[in-house]
């Protein structure tokens, strides 16, 4: 995403510009189309292998919208598996070769191009676990387990460092297909499929005390098979299917954990989608691949890109808040009741409160520079974080 100077975000803020988007169809994936691909970003690369019962792998160049075929993974065909990245190197987990459902982990190594098969999982194998990566560990639970096809509620914590699993503390309740990301050291997880439910509810879980939290539903219909990334301190969801009434689905969402609220983008300009790949990269968010309503394989590729458009003018720093660099409190010139709201450099919003007074506490802020406004006042000033 274009990043914008000190003086281009005064004039951007002065305009009250407000993200939104833009969807653009990129270069087909070359092989078969799939659902339930694992990817996974490492450097300006990403990686798609497996899905829909094979077993090849690809490379694509975000820069020059390319793609080249690789060795195919050595872990044998696969389905319903799971993809990340950890600290430059790629790894794919779980999944089902046709006969036996998994808790492997293989590793990639970009440089070699070599893959490597680390310790399996303590737990039993299974298929359409939930997941996500903080640091250096990936936490993987749920899903479905091998030979019974029943739902769990597990959760593990996989070390890559030291190719170790830990036991955590148990999800709320029995499901598969569930989406997660992670935003700082919290993951973010929720909706999924259990026996005559299809969940809409929202969770989050703190790695560092290993604790859930529950949070606001989700917005869209129950459903399962969606998949989610993280960008610029939010949750982007996409797609996923009723598996009850067979609906698919093409809607964008985007959940801030600041404000503990979901809001629609713009719906996907295809059709839905069961099981697509997801990933993120510069804050830029790319979608491909899944079953479409016809129940046919895609291998499209689309990218959503966030851009900017004018509403009415306001005045920037009219008064100044302090203290400004600040790191936990700005204190605002105005009393009484306002609404405020705090954009960053790429204008998204990431802080939306109404308080009582003039202090507002920006202690969850990350270090940066940021535009504060007081709708009520039509009042607006350059805010920087430093710690």
């Amino acid at each position: 995403m274009r990043k914008l100077s000190l003086l281009t975000l005064t004039i951007f803020f002065a305009q009250n510009l407000f993200s939104q988007g833009t969807w653009t169809q990129l270069t087909d994936l070359p092989g078969s189309g799939r659902h339930h691909a694992c990817s996974f970003v490492i450097g300006d690369s990403a990686y798609i292998a497996t899905g829909s019962g094979t077993d090849d792998f690809f490379r694509y160049d975000i820069h020059n919208d390319s793609w080249i075929q690789l060795p195919n993974f050595p872990g044998g065909n696969r389905n319903y598996a799971i993809g990340f990245s950890i600290n430059g190197k790629g790894y794919i987990s779980c999944g089902y070769d046709g006969s036996v459902s998994n808790m492997e982990i293989w590793e990639f190594d970009p440089t070699t191009a070599i893959w490597t098969q680390k310790t399996s999982g303590p737990a039993i194998g299974r298929v359409h676990p939930a997941f996500s990566v903080v640091g250096d560990r990936v936490y993987i639970g749920q899903g479905q387990q091998n030979g019974t096809w029943s739902d769990l509620a597990d959760w593990y914590e996989y070390n890559a460092t030291t190719d170790t699993w830990t036991a955590k503390t148990t999800f709320m309740s029995l499901r598969h297909h569930a989406a997660g990301a992670t935003v700082g050291n919290t993951i973010y997880v929720g909706t999924g499929h259990h026996l005559d439910t299809m969940h809409d509810d929202w969770y989050a879980y703190d790695a560092t005390n290993d604790t859930w939290q529950v949070k606001s539903n989700f917005t869209g219909n129950g459903r399962s098979a969606a998949n989610s990334v993280a960008s610029n301190g939010k949750v982007y969801f996409f797609a996923g299917e009723d598996e009850i009434n067979f609906a698919r689905f093409d809607d964008f969402r985007e959940y801030d954990p600041i404000s503990d609220s979901w809001s629609n983008l713009e719906t996907f300009p295809a059709d839905g989608r069961w099981a697509p790949y997801m990933f993120v990269h510069n804050d830029t968010i790319y979608v491909g691949g899944g079953e479409d309503e016809q129940q046919v394989n895609r291998k499209d590729l689309w990218r959503y890109d966030f851009s900017s458009v004018g509403l009415e003018e306001f005045d920037v720093n009219t008064a100044a808040v302090f203290p400004n660099p600040s790191s936990n409190v700005v204190n605002i010139p105005m009393k009484g009741e306002n609404t405020i709201e705090i954009y960053n450099s790429l204008g998204q919003l990431v802080f939306k409160e109404k308080i009582q007074g003039q202090q507002v506490n920006v202690e969850k802020l990350d270090p940066g520079m940021y535009i504060l406004r007081a709708r009520e006042k039509n009042y607006s000033s350059r805010l920087s974080i430093q710690r």
